[in-house]
């Protein structure tokens, strides 16, 4: 069952899992609060839900099957066929700093004073009477402390999860987390061990594969162990964590660049070697060929790249940034010393434009592998949850993009 009319009739539905239209839910807060003050989604029960928030970073809606010819996204599925789904949600930035700081205060860009990726040692120091935003609770903050939540981050819940030296607003001076001040009762990042990794890509603009051994080094999958192994912490002693209802935040960093993916994610119409013979076009050519014969590209429009003229002014200037990528696909073709062997027939210049158009294939499946490697942690956690029938039953799985 899908609901597709926003959050109208969440209060007594028998649903247990919410699923934003992968952007970010401006109405996180109101949602978790109404969760914190007790108001079970389970028409059986009162007693307040548990809750697993999985924040995705650079998530997309290309990733739904919707007429899709290819889904690669099958435990984003399982949850949007079981819970309810948001299809009219907005972030408030397409940058991760503004965007998660909005969401998880409830607060506007114009009241966060946030606009770029910021990092700053000191969370609470981006919020004060100077500003005008010194008033700020988070998500986490209101369960804990109005909730009675035993709140556990993980990862990429705030922006600053690549530098562990910044503030994540986790008080970690006191060593109780039952008395611990500030968001979390328990906070931990887990980065990428060591991987090998064959790169490729364009300037700017990296992805490649990773040996499947290597995969339990990643730090999504490490980040997602982590979660199953507090689920079952927490399924045999509650005591240990309280003896109070857990909000577990997850922040998994894929699809994220770059594009980093076990190869096992990456489909067979990716390009490893563009001089392999016989040349093998990647992507489905025409466009429109159904059924496909190579990798289906997201549509554009026409003429191509007219959708950045219809951009605001401001999200003009956010969408140059990305300007030298676009360039350097066409300079990788023209700067290659000499063309695979295509098509004899063909001219230089038009072999090397397929040559550029299979690098931006390449780029599309290196996004469409890192998504399915993320689904696939996302499968490891829904499945651990489902063989702990006693936690199972009382929890609410949120998935969110910040933009």
């Amino acid at each position: 069952m899908i609901r597709e009319d926003g959050m109208q009739g969440l209060e007594g539905a028998p649903l247990r899992t919410f699923v934003s239209g992968l952007s970010s839910l401006s109405s996180c807060l109101c949602l978790f609060v109404a969760l914190a003050l007790g108001l079970s989604v389970n028409a059986q029960t009162s007693t307040p839900p548990n809750v697993i928030m999985i924040v995705v970073d650079d998530l997309n809606d290309y990733v739904f099957e919707d007429g899709h010819p290819t889904p690669y996204a099958p435990n984003i599925s399982r949850l949007a066929t079981r819970g309810t789904r948001f299809l009219n949600t907005h972030c408030s930035s397409p940058l991760c700093a503004p965007s998660r700081h909005s969401f998880l205060t409830g607060k506007g860009i114009a009241y966060t004073k946030i606009y770029d990726n910021v990092k700053i040692n000191n969370w609470r120091d981006l919020f004060t009477p100077a500003k005008g935003n010194e008033v700020v609770y988070t998500i986490p903050e209101v369960l804990k402390d109005s909730g009675n939540y035993y709140t556990y981050g993980i990862n990429k819940i705030f922006h600053n999860f690549f530098r562990p030296e910044f503030d994540n607003d986790y008080d970690d001076a006191n060593p109780d987390p039952c008395t611990r001040s500030k968001s979390w009762s328990q906070y931990e990042t887990y980065p990428d061990g060591s991987v090998s990794i064959t790169p490729d890509g364009i300037a700017a603009y990296a992805w490649g594969k990773i040996p499947n051994s290597d995969e339990p080094q990643l730090s999504d999958y490490r980040a997602t162990s982590a979660a199953i192994q507090f689920l079952t912490d927490y399924d045999n002693n509650p005591a240990d964590f309280c003896d109070k209802p857990f909000f577990l935040a997850l922040g998994l960093v894929r699809p994220h660049t770059p594009h980093f993916s076990p190869e096992k994610y990456f489909p067979e119409d990716f390009v490893d070697n563009i001089y392999a013979e016989p040349f093998d076009l990647p992507y489905n050519e025409p466009y429109n060929q159904y059924p496909p014969n190579g990798f289906v590209m997201p549509p554009q429009p026409d003429p191509i790249w007219s959708d950045y003229d219809d951009l605001e002014s401001v999200a003009r200037v956010m969408a140059r940034e990305n300007k030298p990528r676009h360039q350097a696909f066409i300079d990788y073709a023209q700067e290659l010393s000499f063309l695979p062997n295509i098509d004899s027939a063909l001219t230089d210049s038009t072999r090397r434009y397929i040559v550029e158009q299979s690098k931006r294939a390449n780029a599309v499946m290196a996004y469409w592998s890192a998504v399915r490697y993320f689904d696939a942690q996302l499968g490891r956690l829904i499945d651990h949850l489902e063989s702990l029938p006693g936690v199972n039953d009382n929890t609410v799985i949120v998935l969110l993009s910040d933009h």
